[in-house]
């Protein structure tokens, strides 16, 4: 018997941070998987520099977006899952394949600042995208972000920067923003991005509608805003939406326990942002459960009983972590501050004095976490062998 006859076929869908670095870490310990990764798109992005690009145009933007990063030995399908069995799959141009195990790691759905399959499935389009919306912020006049997030913070911050005369605004449906931060955290971003950057934020608030030929929005209070540009930064639920029922959630998260294995498929798996395994999503809590998956994986393949005794995940260190570990208002600016770091532990009392008295983390010009974020996602590109990486 041939050794191709003896592999596994294990698909992987999705081709993001877990899905890249699932596919190189499966490589490398398992050559006897015969991987497929299928991928809506011909490229990667790091969305880590997103809500700069957004602010300052292509000359970010080119930096943060790659061909798509090849395997050698894994096959790539640029597609778009529909419906999916324990066992079977059929995109939507019609290609269906069989599998021994799959690996979920779609992702979840925030707009403008994760790519949309439908529209942007090619790097031109995407840059294309990422251009027009530059180009409408640098006219506007006011600009509304949906969601007091890091992603909103981010985004509202990198944009009054670059743009002081326009009016920025986050609307936040909690009474402050970054709400998975520490509280001490929480007030001190709030001040930074108000006081000292100029952003205007309605806490306890929704936009309940968008009205682009108004150029307003009206808040759940009732009050309206003038907004040339509206920014939805917040999560609109996951990309497993073609998991049969029982699988998802309302939000279309994939349903997991601690195994990640989906609810009622035994042969399918998934992690990272499209699944409800984490409410807080952040790439060290992929790295975290990528070790789990791979191990369950594999004991999914070599087990012929249909009840499988999978390994349930404990959290590492990086796994414990609350919220995003550094927050930045104004990459690569001057006047460029932030917040950060939310640890664990004696770490994290470490970080809150140092909060509290001043420290470098929230030091402007450039410095603390602004810069540290920075040079984080300049450090970020895909790498042979490890995926979506430094």
């Amino acid at each position: 018997m041939s050794t191709a006859l003896l592999k596994k076929k294990v698909v992987v869908i999705g081709y993001g941070f877990a899905g890249s670095k699932f596919t190189a870490q499966a490589l490398k310990k398992h050559p006897d998987w015969e991987i497929t990764v299928i991928t809506p798109f011909d490229y990667q992005e790091v969305p880590l520099r997103m809500t700069e690009s957004i602010a300052a145009g292509s000359a970010v933007h080119d930096k943060a977006i790659y061909p798509l990063l090849r395997e050698p030995g894994v096959t790539y399908i640029i597609d778009v899952v529909e419906t999916l069995t324990d066992g079977s799959l059929r995109t939507v141009s019609g290609v269906e394949l069989t599998f021994d195990a799959a690996v979920l790691a779609v992702g979840q759905k925030i707009p403008f600042f994760y790519p949309d399959p439908r529209s942007e499935s090619t790097a031109e389009a995407r840059k294309a995208s990422i251009r027009a919306l530059n180009e409408t912020i640098q006219v506007a006049k006011s600009i509304v972000v949906a969601g007091g997030g890091a992603v909103g913070t981010e985004v509202a911050a990198d944009i009054k920067l670059r743009h002081p005369s326009t009016s920025v605004t986050v609307v936040s449906s909690q009474p402050d923003i970054l709400s998975s931060m520490p509280p001490a955290f929480r007030t001190l971003a709030a001040r930074q991005l108000t006081s000292e950057i100029g952003v205007t934020v309605k806490f306890n608030a929704r936009v309940v509608s968008h009205d682009p030929k108004a150029h307003s929005v009206t808040l759940s209070s009732g009050e309206a805003l003038p907004c040339d540009v509206f920014l939805a930064a917040h999560p609109e639920g996951g990309n497993a939406g073609f998991l049969p029922a029982g699988a998802k959630d309302t939000r279309n998260y994939a349903k997991v326990d601690d195994t990640f294995q989906v609810n009622g498929l035994r042969k399918v798996f998934a992690f990272g942002d499209g699944a409800n395994y984490d409410v807080v999503k952040t790439v060290p809590r992929i790295d975290d459960q990528l070790p789990t998956v791979l191990h369950n994986v594999q004991l999914a393949l070599t087990t012929s009983s249909t009840v499988v005794s999978l390994t349930h995940h404990k959290k590492g260190f990086m796994g414990t972590v609350e919220g995003p570990m550094l927050v930045a208002f104004g990459h690569h600016h001057e006047k460029g501050t932030g917040v950060g770091v939310s640890l664990p532990g004696c770490m994290g009392l470490c970080c809150f004095v140092c909060c509290c008295f001043g420290g470098p983390c929230q030091t402007p010009g450039g410095h603390g976490a602004a810069k540290m974020k920075s040079d984080f996602n300049d450090s970020i590109s895909p790498k042979a062998g490890k995926g979506m990486d430094r």
